[in-house]
């Protein structure tokens, strides 16, 4: 059984902003297809100043509402430089009671959901984290694998292994293109491709 108390995801991604030979039409699509995935009443601001890091929404952390009342969330968005970042959050709403490895699929699906589509995605990490019940002899790696398999339907298990903290971190990067040039690449941020780190 691999049960975990207040299991969470975390997708973090990042989208272009702007680039070198962008222009100002190109850039504003991209703010508008970042814009969209929050509630219509955000108060942004971006202005066009270099920076590294800057939190461009008032508040920093905004809520979002689900359908499910079983879970909670919410998106940080920041720029950092040309670049777009945004976590979105999700969790089951209870920090108390054990909850299966397969629920991160139904966070999942909730986190996919809040996601523009139109997004020009550079990058992105899933992020899943939980607690083991106190006393508990389950192992950590078996409980890890079964949060991935949650995610993913491939078979490809081949973790980097690490502690941090009192935690045990999997690390987990899969690619199909290792080694292709990417402009024989089609989409090389499809489902295929992810990087997820686990840590119980």
């Amino acid at each position: 059984m691999s049960d975990l108390i207040y299991p969470t995801l975390d997708l973090f991604l990042y989208a272009l902003k702007t680039s070198l030979n962008t222009t100002d039409a190109e850039t504003q699509k991209n703010q508008a297809a970042f814009l969209e995935q929050f509630p219509s009443d955000t108060q942004f601001y971006d202005p066009d100043i270099e920076t590294e890091y800057l939190e461009i929404t008032n508040p920093p952390q905004i809520n979002f509402i689900s359908n499910n009342k079983s879970l909670e969330g919410y998106y940080y968005p920041v720029r950092l430089n040309d670049t777009y970042g945004l976590q979105l959050d999700c969790s089951i709403n209870n920090q108390t009671e054990t909850q299966p490895a397969k629920s991160f699929a139904i966070l999942k699906t909730e986190i996919e959901q809040k996601v523009n589509k139109e997004l020009a995605i550079i990058g992105k990490t899933w992020l899943l984290s939980g607690w083991l019940p106190e006393n508990s002899s389950q192992n950590h790696e078996d409980i890890a694998k079964d949060c991935y398999h949650a995610l993913f339907k491939d078979t490809s298990w081949q973790p980097e292994k690490g502690t941090f903290l009192d935690g045990t971190v999997f690390e987990v990067a899969r690619s199909q293109y290792i080694n292709q040039s990417l402009k024989n690449v089609k989409n090389p941020l499809d489902n295929n491709e992810h990087h997820v780190i686990i840590v119980i």
